[in-house]
């Protein structure tokens, strides 16, 4: 065997199903030049496109299924503020569609799709994963606006607490903000809330301030619980209410 080494034909697994696949090309019902593409992006957008023209020709099942799924999808994105142009194959919205099914895509959703899909069968789970989600979401905004309210009081307008932290206090007390990102000064003044007094002589007096300090280290504590708490479930809160339409 190792004097006539130079005769095997060594190749990849994925060359040598290639060669199989070739040669019986005519069994398979393909033609002989026929070509592989793992462009799947390229495929994706090909199918999208062929989904929206198939609404405009098809009353099945099917379609109706999908047509329900497309509405939802493009509610939830309403209700999430997003500028609605799923036909703009630039636009944000159409982009978001092409990850989600590009996600479905993926080994891990493959190993984990009979699981999920027979999860997503059931409305009632569903609709209470999603209950629970939002829940979870208010109840951590509003824990996060009623201790940067608290902070902001305690402050009282006084001079010597960081202009940053104070801007930050002030934004995520406003029950109806949207974006909330934790900068690093902040995030540091719920382990240690005397970073947030300025370092000159007039304000050190301030980290003696007990009270001061309690309201700052919660506030601070509470801005970084409610980011973690959004930035982990809202991508589920945003799919949740679409992704279950695909099993009706």
């Amino acid at each position: 065997m190792l004097f006539d080494y130079g005769f095997f034909a060594v190749s990849t697994i994925d060359s040598f199903f290639q060669q199989v696949l070739r040669t019986f090309a005519r069994e398979a019902d393909l033609t002989g030049n026929y070509e592989v593409d793992l462009d799947n992006d390229g495929l994706i957008d090909l199918a999208i496109a062929q989904i929206f023209r198939s609404l405009e020709f098809k009353n099945d099942t099917d379609t109706r299924r999908t047509a329900m799924w497309l509405a939802e999808f493009l509610r939830a994105r309403m209700m999430n503020g997003d500028t609605v142009e799923l036909f703009n194959r630039n636009s944000e919205l159409f982009r978001s569609l092409h990850r989600f099914i590009k996600n479905t895509l993926n080994e891990t959703f493959t190993i984990h799709s009979d699981a999920l899909m027979a999860f997503l069968a059931d409305p009632q789970a569903t609709a209470t994963l999603a209950k629970a989600i939002s829940e979870r979401i208010a109840s951590a905004k509003a824990a996060m606006t009623d201790q940067c309210r608290r902070a902001v009081a305690a402050i009282g307008g006084r001079e010597g607490v960081k202009q940053l932290v104070v801007s930050a206090l002030t934004k995520y007390a406003d029950a109806s903000v949207r974006d909330i990102k934790i900068s690093d000064t902040f995030r540091a003044v719920a382990s240690d809330p005397s970073t947030a007094v300025k370092k000159d002589k007039k304000s050190l007096h301030l980290r003696d301030d007990g009270a001061l300090m309690a309201a700052l280290a919660d506030a601070a504590d509470a801005a970084v619980e409610c980011h973690n708490v959004v930035r982990a479930l809202k991508p589920i809160d945003r799919n949740i209410h679409f992704l279950d339409c695909s099993v009706l």
